[in-house]
């Protein structure tokens, strides 16, 4: 091949190839996750929903956040991510998903749909080994700058050190209300409070203790009102898809982790998983 013939087939080719490499360019900066947000935390302003948090080797979060009686005219609802633990931020690219149906469920003759929202992460970009993150919104819409705290998080099974407490030294009283499993999802109910102080507002987490191995991994677990009791916060409800763990093989004990401000106590229930005795669909 000569000099110029060369010389054509180069430029040729970065021709070709310019429109390619611009376009990953956008995409990678489309995709960038941030850290940073000049937006203001808020609540109440921002009506909001989290659909699902689907945690696998991707982490997708879905939902929708609109001002209600407000034209949606510019979209940019980022979903934000902050560790529980480490404070650690993390701005995640976030799509527009139509929802028609929040314009016919509000019904007030404004058009809801570009309210919608899909973000997504790897699993290995976070610490969820160690902690949980709490889902935040940043509200960019039609110049607002809006943070907006959801009381959602990312969760994920993992494994703690355990070191037992004394009940009666901690002034813990605990009762496991149902254990039940049903389609293919373990779900555990009960409450928790400190004698010491009925008012204490504390945290409550389902562990599963296997026996055989002494090893215990905390699974996700919600704080439940509870109108029965004198501390309304001490309810909870955990749950777990059931081929997370090898509960034909292996023994599990259904145990407690409470923390406030001051203490750390881990609390036998004396409860075992057993999925022959649930009802399963």
């Amino acid at each position: 091949m000569t000099e110029k013939r060369r010389t054509i087939w180069i430029g040729i080719i970065v021709v070709l190839l310019l429109p390619l490499l611009f376009s990953l360019v956008v995409a990678a900066d489309r995709g960038k996750i941030r850290i940073e947000t000049k937006a203001q935390i808020v609540e109440g302003k921002v009506s909001y929903v989290i659909d699902a948090v689907q945690v696998e080797e991707t982490i997708k979060i879905q939902g929708w956040a609109l001002i209600l009686g407000e034209e949606i005219k510019t979209v940019n609802c980022n979903v934000m991510l902050i560790g529980e633990e480490s404070k650690e931020q993390w701005i995640l690219p976030t799509m527009v998903i139509e929802r028609n149906d929040l314009t016919e469920a509000f019904s007030d003759g404004i058009d809801y749909a570009k309210a919608g929202f899909l973000a997504n992460i790897p699993k290995n970009r976070l610490s969820l080994e160690r902690e949980n993150y709490q889902i935040y919104l940043e509200y960019l819409t039609n110049g607002h700058s809006y943070l907006v705290p959801t009381n959602v998080q990312v969760r994920s099974i993992r494994e703690i050190s355990w070191q037992e407490t004394d009940n009666q030294e901690a002034g813990i009283s605990f009762l496991i209300d149902a254990v039940t499993a049903k389609k293919k999802v373990l779900t555990i109910e009960g409450w928790l409070f400190c004698q010491k102080d009925l008012n204490k507002i504390g945290k409550t987490e389902v562990l599963l203790l296997n026996a055989r191995t002494g090893k215990a991994y905390i699974v996700p677990t919600d704080q439940v009102e509870r109108m029965d009791l004198a501390n309304k916060q001490a309810g909870f409800i955990a749950s777990v898809e059931t081929w997370r763990f090898d509960f034909g093989y292996d023994s599990f004990e259904i145990c407690l982790r409470y923390t406030d401000e001051r203490e750390v106590a881990m609390i036998h229930t004396g409860q075992y998983v057993n999925l022959e005795e649930q009802e399963d669909e």
